[in-house]
């Protein structure tokens, strides 16, 4: 464990959300410790996604502190993941996508998770591998959360479930037949991407939608399934 960290040089962006500039191990030990001791509420205001996959490195470290382990205690009852050597189960990934996702609304007012579990039981549904549910549970994650690829390695999502999470991320200004393509060209989040836009076709999803809207997304709909139809 230590070995890996201490071959890793923290990037300028996750070194920020510590104030850090070059972060040594006992930096990145301090910066932890602050997080699991601090007096936040668990679940009332979801932290960066790269405190929580430093905080899963430091578990041990964490209970040795005053009242550490009764602090962690809190955060791993909101947070199961980071007591977890890898999340490498449906119902981790659960866990991670909801916390990535607090606070988050579709259209509708409903909370956002809803969306990707039900995208997750689709795939199920058609015989998805518990790798493409876990995908399908974080397929929005990077796309529309603080959460980058990297941090789900550092949660130690298995690198199949990354590389269908990186195939279904649609790219800041990335045209959308490149996007369509990049998706089939990774049969296994094909899958995903269909039960995706059967979800978000649904009738009542799409009944919350101005007449407009919904005929703008049918067209979309229709298209991408056309492409991925000859996966």
């Amino acid at each position: 464990m230590y070995s890996y960290l201490a071959s890793q040089d923290w990037t300028v962006h996750e070194a920020g959300l510590y104030g850090l500039t070059t972060p040594s191990i006992v930096e990145k030990l301090r910066a932890v410790h602050a997080f699991v001791l601090s007096e936040d509420t668990p679940g009332e205001e979801d932290p960066y996604i790269a405190q929580l996959s430093a905080a899963l490195h430091f578990v041990g470290e964490a209970a040795v502190l005053p009242d550490g382990a009764e602090k962690f205690q809190a955060w791993q009852e909101v947070y199961p993941y980071l007591a977890a050597p890898t999340v490498d189960t449906v119902e981790l990934a659960d866990s991670l996508a909801t916390a990535a996702h607090r606070g988050q609304q579709d259209k509708s007012g409903a909370e956002y998770i809803n969306h990707p579990r039900a995208v997750s039981a689709i795939v199920a549904e058609r015989g998805g591998s518990p790798e493409q549910q876990m995908a399908a549970l974080l397929h929005d994650v990077v796309e529309d959360t603080s959460a980058t690829l990297p941090h789900l390695a550092d949660l130690g999502v298995p690198a199949t479930v990354r590389d269908l999470v990186n195939a279904l991320s649609h790219r800041p200004g990335e045209p959308r037949p490149h996007y369509l393509e990049r998706v089939k060209s990774v049969p296994d989040a094909v899958l995903i991407k269909r039960a995706d836009i059967e979800h978000n076709s649904s009738p009542e999803r799409m009944a919350v939608l101005d007449p407009a809207t919904r005929e703008r997304l049918t067209a979309k709909y229709t298209d991408a399934l056309a492409v991925l139809a000859v996966a």
